[in-house]
């Protein structure tokens, strides 16, 4: 029985800059794509009245009447235009999507204890569906495969 010697070389340099180039942190395009899918989403949020848990629990009684004896016609959508007052920054490292209502997170939260000792019930709105997860990830995926090739 022979011995036989094998020697082989494996060149990573092309490997090793193409890693480099994904590295570059800058996603921003990507971001941009993905935000008007996200907003899309944040719109069904508020008109299907859903949240990750299920539907949004109706107004209390007594705030239907407050409503009925106020003698103003009310914003028949449970969190009215709460849902879309949002904020939007795009960077080359995220994409942040913000209520800019200070006190939204007690809907979000919730149960929350707010004024006069109410409680409010929580109506998550703010939330990501898999949908937009699975979009998200597509682009990602696609930007990616466009920063291994070069682009």
């Amino acid at each position: 029985m022979a011995l036989v010697a094998i020697e082989g070389i494996v060149e990573f340099k092309g490997i090793a800059n193409k890693l480099r180039l994904m590295g570059r942190r800058d996603f921003r395009d990507a971001f941009y794509e993905i935000k008007p899918p996200a907003l899309r989403d944040q719109r069904d949020h508020r008109n299907r009245m859903r949240g990750p848990k299920g539907a949004w629990p109706f107004l209390a009684s007594t705030t239907l009447k407050r409503y009925a004896r106020s003698g103003k016609r009310r914003n028949r959508q449970i969190l009215g235009r709460l849902p879309m007052a949002r904020l939007t920054k795009i960077t080359g490292d995220f994409l942040l999507i913000r209520s800019r209502v200070p006190w939204s997170m007690a809907h979000q939260d919730g149960p929350t204890v707010v004024g006069h000792g109410s409680i409010l019930p929580q109506r998550q709105f703010f939330w990501i569906s898999k949908w937009l997860a699975d979009r998200a990830r597509e682009i990602f995926e696609r930007a990616m495969i466009k920063r291994w090739q070069g682009f």
